[in-house]
C-alpha cells in the first residue's frame, strides 16, 4: 500500500541530485513510530513512551529542520484524535497526544539550540551566510506572493513530475502515483468500521502539517531576516510515510484488490526506472 507514496516522482527526484532531501523519508518515519505506538498500543508504559517521543524529535530535528513537519503532522493527529475520543467519552488518545507534544517540543527545542550553537563556535555568523544566499530574496513588503506559490507547491506535490539525471520528464508516472495517492486518501477518508479506524484523521492531519510547514517556513524566513522565499515542496517529504499510512487504511477497505499492488509497485518502479537504464549499463 506504501508503493504509490514511496514512489511519488517528487520523491525519486530527491534521489537524483546530490543534497540531503532524500534523507526526509527516513526522518518522516522515524517521527511516525512514537505517536503510532501511542495511538494503537495505549497500554505502553508512559515513561519509556516519552523519552522515545523526546529523543526521536531530536533526531528528527538534527537530520534536518525541516523534517520537524512530520512531527507536526503526528500532533495535529493526535490533537484530532483526542478530541474525537473526548467526543465519545473516552481518554484513549491522552497518551499519544502528550508523546507528540513532547516530540515536537524536543524537536524545536533541538533545533533552536543547534542555531544557538552555530552563533557561537561558527567563524562566520549565520545571518551572513543566510544573506551571501538568500541576498536577491530580501522585501520590504509581506511575502504574500511567495506564499501562495508553497502552498500551491505543496497541494500540488503528489502530481509533480519526475526528473532524472536524462532528459526524461515521467508525466505518465507523476499522474499514476498521483491518483493513486489522492484515491487511497480519500477511500481511507469514508467513514464506516475499519480495523484501522484510528488513523481517520490522519487525511486532516497531512493537510495541516503541510500549510503549517509551509507557513512557518516561508514567515519565518520573512521575520528573521526580511527574505520572500517559497517552501520547494521537496521538504514535505517527509510526510510520506505518514500517507503511506493512509494507503494502508485504504488497501484496507480494498482488501480483495490487494492481489494488483505487486504488479501495479513493479509497474510504477519501471516507468522510473526504465529510461536511466541505458545509462547505467553504458549505452550512451
Amino acid at each position: 500500500a506504501a508503493t504509490p507514496a514511496a514512489l511519488l516522482p517528487e520523491v525519486v527526484n530527491a534521489t537524483q541530485f546530490v543534497t540531503n532531501d532524500a534523507v526526509l523519508l527516513l526522518a518522516g518515519t522515524i517521527a511516525v513510530v512514537p505517536g503510532l505506538i501511542a495511538l494503537l498500543r495505549p497500554r505502553t508504559p508512559v515513561f519509556w513512551l516519552l523519552v522515545l517521543a523526546g529523543l526521536s524529535g531530536v533526531i528528527v530535528a538534527l537530520i534536518k529542520a525541516v523534517a520537524l513537519v512530520a512531527v507536526l503532522a503526528m500532533l495535529l493527529w493526535a490533537v484530532a484524535a483526542f478530541l474525537r475520543d473526548r467526543a465519545g467519552g473516552s481518554r484513549g488518545s491522552w497518551g499519544a497526544l502528550r508523546c507528540t507534544g513532547v516530540q515536537l517540543a524536543a524537536g524545536a527545542s533541538t533545533t533552536l539550540a543547534f542555531i544557538f550553537a552555530q552563533q557561537v563556535i561558527g567563524s562566520v555568523p549565520s545571518r551572513q551566510v543566510m544573506d551571501s544566499v538568500l541576498s536577491d530574496s530580501k522585501v520590504n513588503e509581506f511575502p504574500s506572493t511567495h506564499l501562495v506559490v508553497g502552498l500551491r507547491e505543496a497541494v500540488t506535490m503528489p502530481f509533480h513530475e519526475a526528473q532524472p539525471v536524462t532528459e526524461f520528464r515521467n508525466v505518465t508516472v507523476a499522474l499514476i502515483a498521483g491518483v493513486l495517492v489522492i484515491a487511497l486518501l480519500l477511500i481511507s477518508a469514508l467513514p464506516g468500521p475499519t480495523r484501522l479506524a484510528a488513523l481517520n484523521p490522519v487525511p486532516i492531519a497531512l493537510v495541516g502539517a503541510a500549510v503549517g510547514g509551509v507557513c512557518v517556513f516561508t514567515l519565518g524566513l520573512h521575520l528573521w531576516g526580511g527574505y520572500s522565499v517559497a517552501m520547494p515542496s521537496r521538504y514535505l517529504i517527509g510526510l510520506v510515510p505518514l500517507a503511506a499510512l493512509m494507503g494502508l487504511k485504504g488497501m484496507d477497505r480494498l482488501r480483495g484488490l490487494s492481489w494488483a499492488v505487486p504488479p501495479l509497485g513493479l509497474t510504477l518502479a519501471a516507468l522510473i526506472v526504465w529510461p536511466i537504464v541505458p545509462m547505467w549499463l553504458g549505452w550512451e
